[in-house]
């Protein structure tokens, strides 16, 4: 097979993939005169007249093309189509149709002689020339390339085969049709098939939907925690775990500091640092008297996989998604030292957090350790 049928061949089976088949019966007006131009037919059976004002253009046969001028330069139908004798043609839509050909746009040229040898209606001599050169691509090539549709071979189970009248000579060899190569292969096409623009113009417009849901509600995972009276959060990315208090061994020879000595949790051992020195936060004794089920101190470990810390806070609680745009800027009112740490002010279950800077955090106990 040459390269260009190939081409040609492969356009159509394209086109076969996105198209619908539609039955005509005689005297069916296919298309008016002054429609909108948004499908292409391919004749799949039967004849089909093309008709002006002035009379009858010429019959279009199995093979044939008819309504893709109107679909490339957007104009309305120039000419109707009548249902000359009971048939069946593949209906593409135009912008499918439009979306193949740029594709493919070696087939161009082809395409704009057939327009030319369509319009010279009045140059029968100039028509008849420009006509064999047709996108119709030879009517071998459209056939080869449509023979799936309108009663052919692929099809065969619905005819003679188990769906069929049982005719078929292969049957008693595969027992079922679905045990036949022909079967496979069309279950195959039909999943090898294009994508309908419509689809992909759905498609898309849930992707622009969604990133702009992302965009306008951008939000995190936070675990609010308090430290005396206040609360705090970071993000659920940055704990590893949050595990009942552990006794604290303090590291000698080292006073003062944010860093209070090292701790084991689970056979691991990580420093641990005092997050109230940290944000300057007060510890009273009214705070950390709350010791019910729903509000006991817990130990944190936070960090990446290398650099991991520990601290101890009165009351962890469920993780929350905050939405970006709910957060407003620290007060001037906030202490200094958690200010300098804080993103912004959020709500959480009825309590206003301050939602910390975890890279800031992460930093600052890394200089603090001296790394």
């Amino acid at each position: 097979m040459n390269a260009d049928r190939f081409e040609k061949l492969r356009f159509v089976r394209e086109l076969a993939a996105l198209g619908e088949e539609v039955e005509f019966t005689v005297g069916l007006r296919v298309v008016e005169i002054g429609e909108p131009s948004d499908s292409v037919y391919f004749v799949l059976s039967g004849k089909f007249e093309v008709e002006r004002e002035h009379g009858g253009l010429g019959m279009l046969q199995r093979g044939a093309m008819f309504g893709e001028i109107g679909v490339i330069t957007g104009d309305p139908r120039r000419a109707a189509v009548i249902c000359r004798e009971d048939g069946m043609a593949l209906r593409i839509s135009g912008g499918d149709f439009v979306a193949v050909l740029h594709r493919q746009p070696e087939l161009m040229m082809g395409l704009y002689r057939d327009i030319v040898g369509k319009v010279f209606e009045n140059d029968k001599e100039a028509g008849s020339a420009a006509r064999r050169k047709l996108l119709n691509f030879d009517v071998a090539v459209v056939i080869e390339g449509l023979q799936h549709l309108g009663g052919g071979k692929v099809r065969c189970w619905e005819k003679i085969g188990v769906w069929g009248d049982r005719s078929c000579p292969e049957l008693p060899k595969h027992l079922h049709c679905q045990n036949c190569p022909v079967f496979e292969d069309a279950g195959r096409s039909m999943l090898d098939r294009a994508a309908t623009s419509d689809y992909l113009e759905a498609n898309q417009q849930f992707l622009r939907d969604d990133e702009a849901n992302r965009q306008t509600e951008a939000s995190m995972r936070v675990v609010p925690f308090r430290v005396g009276d206040e609360w705090f959060a970071l993000p659920a990315a940055v704990f590893a775990k949050v595990v009942s208090p552990r006794r604290v061994q303090r590291i000698p020879h080292r006073r003062g500091g944010i860093i209070e000595g090292m701790v084991v949790v689970h056979g691991e051992i990580f420093p641990t640092f005092a997050i109230h020195t940290l944000l300057d936060v007060t510890r009273t004794e009214s705070s950390a008297s709350r010791t019910n089920a729903l509000c006991r101190p817990r130990h944190a470990v936070i960090g990446t996989l290398g650099d991991r810390w520990v601290f101890f806070a009165d009351e962890f609680a469920a993780v929350s998604d905050v939405r970006a745009s709910a957060m407003t800027p620290p007060p001037v009112t906030l202490a200094k030292a958690a200010m300098n740490f804080t993103k912004g002010l959020a709500p959480i279950a009825g309590k206003t957090v301050a939602i910390l800077d975890e890279e800031l955090l992460l930093y600052r106990l890394k200089k603090e350790c001296g790394a």
